[in-house]
């Protein structure tokens, strides 16, 4: 039955709550203590009937479904009704939902530090959301390293934050290049920061952003120069960007100035496998971390290069 419009044992002082003993062992041998039995019930009853009574649902000696119904017409008066089967729950939500972590920062980053040798510490008090749905607040946690060691810090609802060893063969079972798209942090397996030591084993740190939708364009001067002026000048191009994911598109554009000193090819798009007239991109690597290239403008004495990233 679940008729709660009176709780059980309502009108009586003669009940209580047990104590911690009852509460780890239960009811001892002999026979029921009244007063806690009357309590129990109560409890129980009277907390039923909070809910049902929030939900403007009365219960029926008829049927044991007061506390569902309540439940279902608390949800309905939230949402505007409909089946609760199209209800989506937190923990439905954590696992389907197609978002990648932000960190609520101005940067996207959690600011990973290192206060001494051998030590990375996340610092507490930083707001994460998880798959677009739930926040995560930090909490100030150190980790310990090792000399002339690589790391990826790393962090997962159920493990909560872990340094991974890229020479670590359960992490990294392939030898793979700490660059490789495979550590790439995913929905539930996020990537926060790089960590490299030294043979004092003093951390270096790469804080990366983590965003829902990551998109930049960074701009950078060519340098080492070589054959200003002439035929095939070249120069080196480093684009950093500092990323939780490989960028998934970009673009590169160009402005140069010859050695007349005239300004030329404005906003030229430079493409992945060549170039555009005159020009040659020798390479075109991206990842997490920037784009490193070497580009080829005859008659160029300087070159400013833009680059746009995705993912």
């Amino acid at each position: 039955m679940s008729n709660f419009s009176t709780p059980f044992a309502a009108n009586t002082p003669e009940r209580r709550r047990p104590n911690a003993e009852e509460q780890s062992l239960g009811f001892p041998c002999g026979p029921s203590d009244r007063e806690l039995f009357n309590g129990l019930i109560h409890t129980y009853q009277a907390e039923i009937k909070s809910v049902a009574t929030e939900a403007g649902v009365t219960g029926s000696d008829a049927d044991y479904n007061l506390l569902r119904d309540s439940i279902v017409a608390l949800i309905e008066a939230a949402t505007g009704g409909g089946d609760p089967s199209s209800y989506l729950t937190e923990a439905i939500a954590k696992s389907r939902l197609p978002f990648h972590a932000e960190v609520e920062t101005a940067d996207n980053k959690l600011g990973v530090q290192s206060p001494g040798s051998g030590i990375v510490r996340v610092p507490g008090g930083v707001d994460f959301v998880h798959r677009g749905i739930v926040r995560v607040s930090t909490a100030q946690t150190d980790l310990g390293t090792s000399a002339n060691s690589t790391y990826h810090l790393r962090w997962t609802a159920a493990g909560g934050f872990v340094l991974k060893s890229l020479a670590d063969p359960s992490y990294n079972p392939g030898a793979l290049s700490e660059t490789a798209t495979a550590f790439d942090g995913t929905y539930d397996d996020l990537l926060f920061a790089r960590v490299t030591t030294n043979a004092s084993n003093i951390p270096t740190i790469t804080d990366l952003r983590n965003a829902a939708n990551l998109l930049d364009t960074v701009t950078a001067n060519a340098t080492n120069v070589q054959n200003s002026g002439k035929n095939f000048a070249r120069g080196d191009v480093r684009l950093p960007i500092n990323w939780a994911r490989t960028p998934r598109s970009r673009s590169i554009t160009m402005i140069t100035k010859n050695n007349d000193g005239d300004v030329n090819d404005q906003d030229r798009l430079i493409f992945a496998l060549g170039g555009y007239g005159g020009t040659q991109l020798t390479d075109y690597p991206v990842d997490r971390y920037g784009c490193n290239f070497t580009q080829v403008e005859d008659f160029m004495t300087s070159m400013r290069l833009s680059g746009a990233f995705g993912g």
